[in-house]
């Protein structure tokens, strides 16, 4: 809208400045004649020069205003991006400043407090004691939102406490280089992240230096040796984005070899096994056991029947220790631990007997669903000989198609194009009446000149406001069929990406990035057949034909 309001003012502004130009020039050149002046100080040729002249320099100002929009755009944009660039870390991954020591394991928490700063008014951690010695298997359980993961990242540094210290081997952790911190920490999440590259290479990302030995020795650690050599091209298998091609268990497993090829010190797990069934939790469970050897180990736990054999179990509640011990100290207490656990027994005990029940009707849908299928080859394949010519025939004629996807905007499509090839005889007309205005300006009657000039002048005011309305019109229907062809197509293709099965999101092309760029970029620019374009190619027509 705001487009079309702007070409119909120029258009107005256009033609009325012309119809203006030749009113005032005829005024100054009747005058000339009337004074009887020798030689004429205004002649046709003096108001010729100064109009074309006016006329090239507004044509070259209005080229280089897009350029005056790109420098503002490039301005504001600069502003953003230099804010981000001179923007000093608090916490800077990439100083060189700060101890860097050889850790052993002992983290120390005293007294400490904390709370995110997106939400300040919520507490996190209030008053937080916690112990761990070198080598030593700590377990985190307690209600959601009670801090668990929150002490995980205080140990990485991801944030620093409000009020009392994070200590690693009797270090302030906020004296500590962050990198070398950092380096010395490895970590396996709820959601293990890989990349679209093969196992070696996804291991080898924890320590980017490693060779193959050490990636292989990382993979026997984290019991995934056995599986890899199991697979074609064993440790070059691409593991798809985001570790499509492997099961959960297996991702995760790759996720515990890229944090154990480092040897750190201090192995985190935040819920490393919730998001596994029971089958693949002992897998992964046994591999984070072996792993935890030697390494001072924090694990965040849903699950109460991961953490049994940790030498210290820590259960929050609201920020602060209510209580630790081992999981039988903790068993005979009979406190918060007790009631978890009597409650999570109680809990699996039921989903074990819905999930055999859910088992029991899923066969049955599928059985069911398997017989339906056998029928669909031959109708595929029916449709396939009674439709390949025409679907060949349509892949080799886009704009068909294209034609059609903006039939159901074609009444706003014709209007508008009709308003343009009216908008483009503006050209052809004002060629004419300019070769009229020469003509009446070589009448030696002063009377006439003025009359005729006059005439025409407002001949121009009209065609500026004819002019800028349907300029106005043309945009504004071109863009409403162009918004709804950009809607209908993203809508389309939404919907196609998915109906798709899972190996087709496995091919290099149809990665998220590239879907995404197709959903955004591809579909925006479909707006080029019907948008300004269009718009320019039917006045150039109109004006070819006139």
């Amino acid at each position: 809208m705001f487009t079309g309001i702007s070409l119909g003012l120029m258009y107005f502004a256009i033609y009325s400045s012309y119809g203006l130009s030749f009113w005032y020039g005829a005024r100054l050149i009747v005058r000339s004649i009337k004074n009887h002046e020798t030689p004429p100080k205004y002649q046709a040729s003096n108001m010729l020069i100064v109009f074309f002249n006016v006329l090239m320099g507004a044509f070259s100002l209005g080229q280089t205003s897009p350029y005056f929009e790109a420098i503002g755009r490039a301005c504001g944009a600069a502003g953003t991006i230099f804010k981000i660039i001179q923007q000093k870390p608090k916490i800077d991954s990439l100083s060189q400043l700060g101890k860097r020591i050889q850790i052993r394991g002992r983290i120390q928490f005293r007294n400490v407090h904390f709370n995110y700063p997106s939400r300040p008014d919520v507490p996190i951690l209030n008053g937080l004691n916690l112990d761990a010695e070198p080598g030593q298997t700590i377990a985190i359980c307690g209600s959601s939102g009670g801090g668990k993961s929150t002490i995980i990242q205080l140990i990485q540094r991801f944030y620093d406490t409000n009020k009392g210290q994070v200590l690693i081997d009797g270090h302030d952790i906020k004296d500590l280089n962050v990198g070398s911190l950092r380096d010395q920490i490895g970590v396996v999440g709820q959601e293990p992240v890989l990349f679209g590259y093969s196992i070696e290479k996804n291991i080898a990302f924890g320590h980017p230096e490693a060779n193959l030995e050490e990636v292989i020795q990382a993979a026997k650690e984290a019991n995934a040796y056995d599986f890899i050599q199991n697979l074609p091209d064993k440790f070059n298998t691409l593991v798809g984005e985001r570790g499509a091609q492997l099961s959960g268990g297996q991702k995760q497993r790759i996720a515990i070899a890229r944090a154990l090829i480092r040897r750190p010190k201090i192995l985190l797990l935040d819920e490393s096994t919730s998001a596994l069934d029971s089958e693949s939790e002992k897998i992964v469970q046994a591999a984070l056991d072996h792993a935890s050897i030697g390494r001072t180990t924090f694990i965040v736990a849903h699950r109460l029947s991961t953490i049994r054999n940790a030498d210290k179990i820590i259960v929050l509640d609201q920020g602060r220790v209510k209580e630790a011990g081992t999981h039988q100290e903790l068993i005979n207490a009979k406190g918060i631990y007790y009631n978890m656990a009597k409650l999570q027994n109680q809990d699996e005990e039921e989903e074990k007997l819905e999930s055999q029940d859910v088992i029991r009707k899923r066969s049955i849908a599928y059985a069911k669903r398997t017989m339906s299928i056998d029928t669909v080859p031959t109708s595929i394949s029916s449709a396939h000989g009674n439709n390949g010519e025409k679907a060949l025939e349509e892949e080799n004629l886009p704009l068909r198609r294209l034609i059609r996807s903006v039939m159901p905007d074609r009444y706003h499509l014709i209007v508008a194009t009709i308003f343009s090839f009216i908008v483009g005889l503006s050209v052809p007309v004002f060629s004419f009446i300019f070769g009229e205005v020469l003509g009446v300006l070589a009448n030696p009657d002063p009377d006439y000149i003025l009359d005729q000039v006059l005439k025409y002048a407002l001949i121009f005011l009209a065609m500026g406001i004819i002019s800028g309305i349907l300029q106005f019109l043309q945009q504004y229907l071109y863009g409403i069929s162009s918004e709804n062809l950009t809607y209908r197509m993203r809508n389309d293709v939404f919907r196609a990406i998915l109906s798709q099965e899972v190996a087709w999101f496995d091919q290099p092309e149809n990665t998220t990035g590239a879907l995404c760029a197709r959903l955004s970029n591809d579909t925006s620019a479909i707006q080029g057949a019907t948008g300004s374009r269009l718009s320019v190619m039917a006045q150039t027509v109109s004006i070819l034909t006139a």
